[in-house]
């Protein structure tokens, strides 16, 4: 799981200068050739409605790249005065541009400054994070939603937390996490949420079914860890999957939290059923694999 290409889209908002923290130091850990990239959507609609001639129209789409460019030179050598970043304007819809040029240039990892504007803005993404989830082919790293300023000591990734629900890529996620713990010299725990299991009066079980589904569970973590040869910590409780994640992450101070996407494109595109409200729930940053 080499990461030796990383792409980070800025929008100049004050959250991509809270993450332009982790994007160096995660491009250092694993000396990454970094592409910074903005994606001017305005010029298309705006010089669309003006009633100007095509030369007139190009002379002024031309000064707004210019000036995109000019303003992404300047947040570079501001926010990352020791990196010397490729640098790439793109016209469109942010979310589309940034998975096409990642598919086209072989990134490794795109590094997402998700923005945090309020209470409610932690139960939404950002229609371009959202899009890039839903349909990029490489693993994601959002941000923190939150207006706080990220705290130094979260840097280097000391406690690492990985989400699986005992599927398919529970594995494949699980690996990923290790490497990544292996990496950053981190510790690692591996966290599932079981069902609550309700049943009606009349129907007679023995034992509490939703502690027998808990301990199930937790067993067929501890082998599955064994058989990979994998040594994490096992976290397992039965709740909403992101309340029991959220949890976990705070029980053990992780700094960076490791979940799965899905394989194939659909409704819900590369996003699991729980994906969106894990990520946002989450006290740390998040990759989804």
């Amino acid at each position: 799981m080499p990461i030796r290409k990383i792409l980070y889209p800025v929008d100049f908002s004050p959250n991509c200068e809270r993450s332009a923290k982790f994007v160096e130091y995660v491009t250092r850990q694993y000396r990454a050739e970094l592409t910074v990239i903005h994606v001017t959507e305005a010029s298309e609609h705006a010089f669309a409605l003006l009633e100007v001639s095509g030369a007139v129209s190009d002379e002024l789409r031309a000064q707004w790249l210019e000036r995109s460019r000019r303003r992404l030179d300047g947040f570079v050598h501001e926010e990352m005065p020791d990196l010397a970043p490729k640098q790439v304007i793109l016209e469109g819809n942010a979310g589309r541009e940034i998975v096409k040029y990642a598919d086209a240039n072989g990134i490794d990892l795109i590094m997402m400054p998700t923005h945090g504007f309020s209470l409610m803005r932690r139960f939404v993404l950002g229609s371009t994070t959202a899009r890039v989830l839903h349909d990029a082919h490489c693993p994601v790293w959002t941000g923190l939603h939150t207006d706080e300023p990220i705290a130094l000591e979260g840097i280097p990734f000391r406690h690492l937390m990985c989400a699986v629900d005992l599927r398919d890529k529970s594995e494949a996620t699980i690996q990923y996490a290790a490497k990544l713990a292996a990496e950053f010299e981190a510790d690692l725990h591996v966290a599932h949420a079981s069902p609550v299991i309700v049943t009606p009066p009349e129907i007679c079980v023995q034992g509490d079914l939703t502690e027998r589904f808990a301990r199930e569970a937790r067993e067929e973590l501890s082998r599955m860890l064994d058989r990979m040869g994998v040594k994490a910590g096992v976290c397992v409780h039965p709740g909403d999957p992101a309340e029991v994640i959220r949890e976990a992450c705070k029980a053990h101070r992780s700094n960076l939290l490791v979940i799965a996407r899905g394989a194939a494109a659909g409704g819900l595109g590369r996003l699991r059923a729980h994906s969106y409200s894990i990520i946002n729930q989450a006290p740390c940053s998040v990759i989804s694999v």
